[in-house]
């Protein structure tokens, strides 16, 4: 078992650093309120200079204003509190559009261009948000999700329901709830606007050129996340979960972890090989002994 398990970590870390390769990675440029980045098994406090990887998933606290993440392309991602967001997720693909370079499982995000390249697609649980040639605010709130563009477009489609794209331009909303089809209006409503973040309702120019040849933060190392904490990921539809066992596999050592994958197995059955290998083979020629006897 401690085999199988040390493979499998290494494993995981090869696909994390493969994908970290492929994409760009994250800067977080600010900080207002406490957040952390899981990469592997491993949590850390989200500080300003970190570099999130390809898979990390980004958490705010409910008290917190805002994380900010930058690319090298002049693009940012605000996240408000109580936000739940993988970057670029490694097994996610879209058949009629852009691969998204972030998946939103629960809160609010701003997505801004700030030069000549478009802002990068977003998924949610309900919906595939192509690149956007502007600035798009995206919430998921349980099992309904809204969208507005504050400037230029974006298009959308639904993922529960596949049809056309729809596309949105600015000052258009769009809201989606779990088995329904979406809606679009002219403007959002003004109970909505009332709970967006503040932290959105001013631009923010990009702080990406006043970090460059600045020292890397000073990690702080907080407690690895237990299952209830990442159950909404364990738990999420099968290509987030599909490469977990492996990223996770240190985790399933902890009890508190194993209890917890054990009594939502029908939720994540793909644990089960891991914590119910089968058993090894025979060594060879250990048939043709017992055939002797």
């Amino acid at each position: 078992m401690r085999r199988i398990g040390a493979l499998a970590w290494a494993l995981a870390l090869g696909c994390i650093v493969a994908s970290a390769r492929a994409q760009t990675p994250w800067l977080v440029t600010l900080t207002d309120g406490s957040a952390s980045v899981i990469e592997g098994a491993r949590r850390v406090e989200a500080a300003v200079g970190y570099k999130a990887a390809a898979g990390a998933i980004v958490e705010t606290a409910p008290e917190a204003l805002l994380l900010r993440l930058e690319s090298s392309d002049e693009v940012s991602v605000d996240l408000g509190p109580a936000t739940q967001v993988m970057v670029d997720p490694p097994d996610m693909r879209r058949r009629d559009g852009p691969r998204p370079r972030l998946y939103l499982l629960q809160g609010w995000v701003k997505v801004s261009r700030h030069g000549a390249a478009p802002a990068p697609a977003v998924r949610t649980p309900l919906l595939d948000s192509g690149t956007a040639e502007g600035v798009v605010v995206i919430q998921v709130a349980g099992k309904e999700e809204a969208v507005f563009v504050e400037s230029g477009r974006v298009e959308l489609a639904g993922r529960e329901r596949r049809g056309p794209l729809q596309a949105l331009a600015a000052g258009q909303f769009f809201t989606i709830a779990a088995g329904a089809a979406g809606s679009m209006s002219p403007r959002p409503p003004v109970d909505w606007i009332a709970h967006v973040p503040r932290s959105f309702r001013d631009p923010i120019p990009l702080r990406a050129p006043q970090l460059e040849g600045a020292a890397a933060p000073k990690l702080v190392i907080l407690p690895p996340p237990s299952y209830a904490e990442l159950s909404p990921w364990l738990n999420g539809e099968p290509e987030l979960r599909r490469p977990f066992p492996r990223r996770f596999v240190a985790l399933a050592r902890r009890a508190e972890f194993r209890r917890g994958l054990e009594s939502q197995m029908p939720a994540h059955p793909e644990w089960d090989p891991v914590l119910h290998p089968p058993p090894p083979p025979p060594p060879p020629g250990a048939a043709t002994e017992r055939s002797r006897r």
